[in-house]
């Protein structure tokens, strides 16, 4: 059996910190580790095989024939810090089977490449309305780490709970003596499933303090208003939107378990088109396979200008 983990460039890496994002809530994590790689000019390093942790939902049918589609992928791309150097891995989904297992094989990938810690990013969705300056909540996988995180702008977390695999990973590397942390960015409840760029911003502030980064999130503070600026449209335009930002409890805690099950399932499948849409934009072959899976969730008229895009980019 081919192993899980694949690092196909040998580098000599300077006490490495490794920093992991999937697509989920606010699409936070994964929105601050790609920053950080496309803004460092990060290159690849490796990835771990999807083979056992993901399945395809389907073929892809194209000329009358069908063929299995490609898995989602998880990278390792690094660039050369100032204090160390750093290796992001950012992933296409989180994985559907065998998530602890994964959580592992990430872990075992920081210890093949040297880092002896493990940065996890994520949101957490609170009582604030989306024009806050969001706070950044932290929680350690080892009692030596509080002292350290109090030297920076994060607030511990004291109670909680953190889903899927920006808290699987923190009890992998502690079983395997690993030090890891995860920075959650605060998020609107009444916006868990649009994008707040403002909350990945927040953590990226805390990150290059950590690691001395000479970070320009200028373009991210661009994005992050013009997405404030579309929530403030939907507010005025939905009255049940603006109800819920009435009923805000101001000043009170994140509750990273609090959102509903409907909530979480419509997260899955809109990182699922998200992972759908990164596919088809480096392989065009996978363009059917997005178009019948925002039809089978009936979410085509929210996307239909991105897709459309797809095409004008072909004959540009």
């Amino acid at each position: 059996m081919t192993p899980p983990i694949n690092i196909y460039r040998k580098v000599e890496l300077k006490e490495p910190v490794l920093i992991v994002g999937w697509p989920g809530m606010g699409q936070v994590a994964l929105g601050a580790v790609n920053y950080l790689k496309d803004k460092f000019k990060a290159e690849a390093l490796g990835d771990i095989s999807p083979v056992g942790f993901f399945e395809a939902g389907g073929v892809i049918v194209q000329d009358g024939v069908a063929k299995a589609p490609a898995l989602p992928e998880s990278k390792f791309h690094f660039w050369t810090g100032p204090k160390s150097d750093v290796v992001i891995l950012a992933g296409e989904a989180q994985p559907t089977h065998g998530a602890p297992e994964y959580a592992r094989q990430v872990v075992e990938a920081a210890r093949q490449l040297g880092a002896k810690r493990v940065i996890s990013t994520a949101a957490a969705p609170a009582s604030i309305n989306h024009h806050d300056r969001p706070k950044v909540w932290a929680v350690a996988n080892q009692p030596s780490l509080l002292d350290y995180l109090k030297q920076h702008d994060v607030v511990l977390m004291q109670n909680g709970h953190i889903s899927g695999m920006n808290g699987l990973v923190l009890a992998a590397a502690a079983e395997q003596g690993v030090e890891a942390f995860c920075l959650l960015g605060e998020i609107p409840y009444y916006a868990v499933g649009l994008p707040n760029p403002r909350a990945s911003q927040a953590i990226l502030q805390v990150i290059s303090h950590m690691l001395d980064l000479k970070l320009d999130l200028r373009d991210l503070e661009m994005i992050a208003k013009e997405a404030e600026s579309e929530i403030d449209h939907m507010v005025k335009t939905s009255q049940q939107m603006a109800d819920l930002v009435q009923r805000l409890e101001p000043g009170k805690a994140p509750e990273v378990s609090s959102v509903p099950d409907s909530v979480e399932q419509q997260l899955k499948d809109r990182s699922r088109i998200e992972a759908l849409f990164r596919q088809a934009e480096k392989d065009r072959s996978r363009i059917a396979e997005l178009k019948t899976e925002m039809d089978r969730l009936g979410v085509f008229a929210d996307y239909q200008d991105r897709f459309l895009n797809l095409f004008r980019k072909d004959n540009q």
